[in-house]
């Protein structure tokens, strides 16, 4: 009886032990008898299951872009409960489940991820951690993920991340610059415009904005103007090169010379670090330097106006002088003679009247406004027709450049004919032809041979006309 009993408990035994091996085929403890009850883990055949994920992000960036070693993403992954705190091999090494068989593990960008030792039909839970502000979401959509190892203990999760980062405001910049004038002081009422525009295009820029100085003799740095505000409300959300100009305004100061200096500046928009948000990388200009301290960025421009007081008007004087050569006793009156000075750009005409000399003296007026430019004249003499008087035809050709000397004054450079001379004078040689006069000799001759003529005459046609009414009668 007792041998019964005996056998019947060990068939007992035998389906408890086979029933806690079909609930957990991982791993199973013996029990031994001692002293002390101590609990020996006792690992079964080892699996060759493997889960991997998949990481693929996507930036605005381009392909040359290289994905900064600091990124790498966040996963927890939930084995059950039946895996709490279970050793697993990876990528990168082992790693130790929670008691709630949970563990986080991080995955670089474009690269895979992999857990060994997967039992099949595990179900696993995957959840992406994302950081606000980091820039990156997911592009389906779906932060968490379940899924089921194959039979051979194989599982893969992919998950695609689209990189979208945070615009940036230029506020590590700082851009402005100074007025400066030459030739005179400061006046109340001197305004001046500078403008800020950046480049939209080949050749095209699109204004920011403006700024003015206007004199204040108690404001010491009146003279002073900064974009920072401007620049800093511009707000850039892709990476590049964003060039920018800052000019002078021409305006309507009477004698004063505007700086034309086109300042250029440019600022590199960057994400070296893909920490969700573009920066300036940094920033280049021209005609100027660039100060950078600290990362923080200054422009500086430096424009400066001249004064160049008005130039006082230049007068040439033009003298004529005409003669008449004679060989009579005859005096002519020198006053009657005229002389024509024409603009042989616009024909235009002025007529001088010599005086009883036969001289004139007439002046030619320039100003600020004819600097730079060139005027021909033609000199000749207008032909009165005075009996017996042949005029001298000739024509003197007159050249006039009006520039500016180092002086501030108007300067003429002047030709008479092609040859360089400081002096406009011309002269006219006119000379008198005497009309031929048959000279008095006392020779009455002639007069009696015409006297002598008329007489024959008389004689002959009376006889002629006695004779012819004499045959008549008959």
């Amino acid at each position: 009886m007792k041998k019964r009993i005996c056998q019947r408990l060990l068939v007992f035994l035998s389906l408890i032990t086979l029933l806690i091996s079909s609930v957990n085929s991982t791993f199973c403890f013996i029990v031994t008898k001692t002293e002390s009850s101590v609990n020996t883990f006792v690992p079964l055949d080892k699996l060759v299951g493997k889960l991997l994920i998949n990481k693929t992000v996507e930036h605005p960036f381009g392909d040359s872009y290289v994905i900064p070693d600091t990124v790498s993403f966040d996963f927890v992954l939930n084995f059950g409960s039946f895996y709490a705190n279970t050793t697993l091999k990876t990528t990168n090494g082992k790693v130790v489940t929670d008691e709630n068989g949970a563990v986080t593990v991080s995955v670089k960008p474009n690269s895979s991820f992999t857990i060994e030792d997967i039992d099949p039909g595990t179900n696993v839970t995957i959840t992406e951690l994302l950081k606000d502000g980091s820039g990156f979401v997911v592009k389906d959509g779906i932060v968490t993920k379940q899924a089921t190892a194959a039979e051979d203990g194989s599982l893969t999760f992919h998950f695609v991340n689209v990189y979208t980062p945070a615009a940036v405001n230029p506020t590590n910049v700082t851009v402005g610059g100074v007025k400066l004038l030459e030739g005179r002081d400061w006046q109340d009422g001197d305004t001046f415009t500078f403008a800020l525009e950046q480049q939209t295009g080949e050749n095209e820029w699109t204004a920011i904005g403006t700024k003015t100085v206007t004199y204040q003799p108690t404001v010491a740095d009146f003279n002073r103007f900064a974009f920072d505000d401007l620049l800093h409300g511009l707000s850039f959300d892709k990476i590049g090169t964003y060039s920018f100009r800052i000019t002078e305004a021409i305006g309507a100061l009477e004698n004063m010379t505007y700086d034309p200096t086109v300042y250029t500046f440019a600022l590199s928009v960057t994400d070296a670090d893909m920490d969700g948000k573009l920066e300036v990388g940094s920033v280049t200009a021209d005609q100027t330097t660039v100060e950078e301290e600290n990362g923080v960025y200054a422009i500086f421009a430096t424009f400066q106006n001249t004064f160049t007081p008005k130039p006082d008007d230049l007068v040439l004087d033009v003298d004529v002088k005409t003669t008449v050569e004679h060989t009579t006793d005859r005096e002519f009156d020198l006053s009657e003679f005229e002389f024509i000075l024409e603009n042989v750009e616009t024909g235009d005409k002025r007529i001088f009247r010599t005086d009883d000399d036969g001289h004139i003296t007439f002046d030619l007026p320039f100003d600020e406004d004819d600097i730079g430019k060139t005027f021909v004249y033609d000199l000749y003499q207008k032909i009165n027709n005075i009996p017996g008087v042949v005029y001298d035809e000739r024509v003197y050709r007159i050249t006039i450049t009006i520039s500016l000397d180092d002086d501030n004054k108007l300067k003429a450079t002047i030709t008479v004919d092609g040859k360089l001379t400081n002096d406009i004078w011309a002269v006219f040689e006119n000379r008198y032809a005497e009309l031929p006069v048959s000279p008095p000799t006392g020779d009455h001759t002639t007069v009696l041979w015409f006297v002598a003529m008329a007489l024959s005459g008389t004689v002959c046609t009376f006889l002629i006309a006695y004779s012819r009414k004499k045959r008549t009668n008959k």
